[in-house]
């Protein structure tokens, strides 16, 4: 009896077609080979597979970044999305990033400027707001630079957080506003609603609440003429020569201004010191050269006396 022959078996009509085990899966892995090889001519190795870097419109080099638009891809190069060109995007060391203006804005707005970040509103107020996830992102969170707080042109600055807000130029912090709300200049820790570690210069008056004025003494200058004791004409005759040649002066010196503000060396310069030892309280030249007055000295100093018939210059202040 002869040995039946192992395979498969495919009926067709009167067509039959037997395979051995072999033979099927040479066809199997044929068509495998098929497959794959269209699968690599479609796809290839390239970062866009399925597509040439041509076919992205409007794309010219590498490196720029796609859009889906009107049901096709296309590279980005402008703000108003149109295609084509030099993109803003760049590559960097890390990866990408923008290397053109920032601009945000809403219906109806215009995000036009030249500057390296614009947010625009067309109505009510905008604002930058940064947070820091342990202390929140609410949106009374974090700091907050707003345009419009109030509905028009003003502008505010906020530490929402229970933090201090600081000012600083070369890397230095110059001024910061507690959470109080005490203000320091030069000082970390203000104790006041003004705190200044400093010279501090007014050029004006400084009122209290109370209507009470105080000014902090300031030398201006010396006078151009010279007097002696009956020459000055009285302490109301000293300040109107210190206000009619020197610019700015609005008296003449007295010992306690000098205790604030000394003028520099070189000059002898008669000052009111509202005593016995005081020219600028003689009106006449009678008597005046057997009294006794005091002037700031040349050398720097205050304190020294002298005749009233001498003649030296009025130190005068603000």
């Amino acid at each position: 009896m002869a040995r039946k022959k192992e395979g498969k078996s495919f009926g067709l009509g009167k067509l039959e077609i037997n395979l051995t085990n072999r033979w099927l899966y040479t066809l199997i892995a044929f068509f495998v080979v098929i497959v794959l090889s269209v699968g690599v001519y479609a796809f290839g190795s390239k970062p866009n597979p399925g597509h040439a870097w041509t076919e992205l419109a409007g794309c010219d080099s590498s490196g720029q970044v796609a859009e889906w638009y009107s049901g096709s891809w296309r590279c980005i190069s402008t703000p108003s999305g149109s295609g084509g060109g030099s993109s803003y995007w760049a590559a960097g060391s890390t990866g990408i990033y923008y290397a053109n203006q920032v601009k945000a804005g809403g219906a109806g707005s215009s995000a036009s400027s030249a500057w390296g970040l614009q947010l625009a509103s067309s109505a009510g107020a905008d604002a930058i707001q940064v947070t820091k996830s342990s202390l929140g992102s609410g949106t009374t969170d974090g700091v907050l630079l707003v345009l419009g707080i109030d509905g028009g042109s003003a502008a505010a600055l906020y530490n929402y957080e229970n933090g201090y807000l600081a000012l600083g130029t070369n890397a230095a912090e110059r001024l910061r506003i507690d959470t109080s709300g005490n203000v320091g200049i030069g000082t970390t820790t203000p104790t006041a609603k003004l705190h200044v570690a400093g010279n501090l210069v007014v050029d004006g008056e400084i009122t209290s609440g109370g209507g009470t004025v105080s000014t902090v003494p300031q030398f201006v200058g010396f006078t151009s003429s010279t007097y002696d004791g009956a020459g000055v004409g009285g302490y109301s005759g000293g300040d109107a020569r210190c206000i009619s040649q020197v610019p700015g002066s609005t008296r003449m010196a007295t010992a306690s201004d000098l205790a604030y503000d000394k003028p520099g060396s070189g000059t002898n310069a008669w000052y009111s010191t509202y005593g016995v030892n005081d020219c600028q309280q003689w009106s006449s030249s009678s008597g005046d050269g057997s009294k006794t007055g005091t002037y700031y000295s040349a050398i720097g100093s205050p304190g020294y006396t002298a005749n009233c018939n001498n003649a030296f210059k009025l130190a005068c202040y603000k």
